[in-house]
């Protein structure tokens, strides 16, 4: 039950944290909206970067936990980041 609970609970939070903001709008202090639409070639291929900060992965590892895709089944949580547009680590 608990390892469904950490899959689930990890899932939902890999989920947030691989949402496209690129297509959110950043909101200015004089409230203009501004869209990313054109990216640097020269930075990532012009691709936009979608990255984690993946620091304390072998602490939470060395503790026990497990990562797991959305269907539950065990997966390397960086196979599982690529698969859902991780592109910058």
């Amino acid at each position: 039950m608990k390892f469904k609970k950490i899959c689930g609970i990890l899932s939902v939070v890999t989920a947030l944290l691989l949402m496209d903001l690129t297509k959110f709008p950043l909101v200015s202090a004089e409230n203009d909206t501004v869209y990313f639409s054109q990216f640097d070639r020269n930075v990532n291929g012009g691709e936009p970067i979608r990255g984690v900060d993946l620091s304390s992965i072998l602490a939470v590892e060395n503790v026990g936990v497990t990562f797991c895709n959305e269907y539950g089944r065990k997966q390397d949580i960086f196979r599982t980041l690529s698969e859902h547009g991780v592109n910058y680590r």
